[in-house]
């Protein structure tokens, strides 16, 4: 992953699939370093957000973590996304929330979430990763 980038004090958001084709949501919170794809995906990540919550709820979000304001990671972890933030203090992407029903890459409806999330496969897998440690070998 890239730490130094232009992206920094910036909130960039990010999606990724892992081993198992679930997906994540995962948002630098301005500091966090960014795989190589998904800074030259940036225009196309512009506004996902709203984008995975113009989606169906497939389920209950499952609070994992305190933040001050967790309504955007309980929306995407209520479409079926586990939801990541970066954390300054322990230097990785910390899960807030995750699907109560899982996603898989395939099963997303709109076909440029599903191009996106399968741009960059993380070497782990999500079901159970309270985090996604910073120093992943991911392009």
């Amino acid at each position: 992953m890239i730490y130094e980038h232009e992206y920094m004090r910036v909130e960039f958001d990010w999606l990724a699939s892992d081993q198992d084709d679930f997906v994540a949501y995962i948002s630098s919170a301005g500091a966090g370093p960014l795989p190589k794809a998904a800074i030259e995906a940036a225009p196309l990540l512009e506004d996902v957000l709203d984008r995975i919550r113009g989606l169906t709820r497939t389920g209950k979000a499952i609070p994992t973590a305190g933040v001050l304001n967790p309504r955007d990671w309980l929306d995407v972890a209520e479409r079926g996304f586990f939801a990541y933030d970066w954390s300054s203090t322990s230097k990785r992407y910390e899960l807030i929330a995750e699907p109560s029903r899982p996603l898989h890459l395939h099963g997303i409806p709109k076909a440029e979430l599903r191009l996106l999330a399968a741009r960059i496969r993380l070497p782990i897998r999500l079901s159970g990763a309270p985090y996604i440690p910073a120093d992943l070998d991911i392009d």
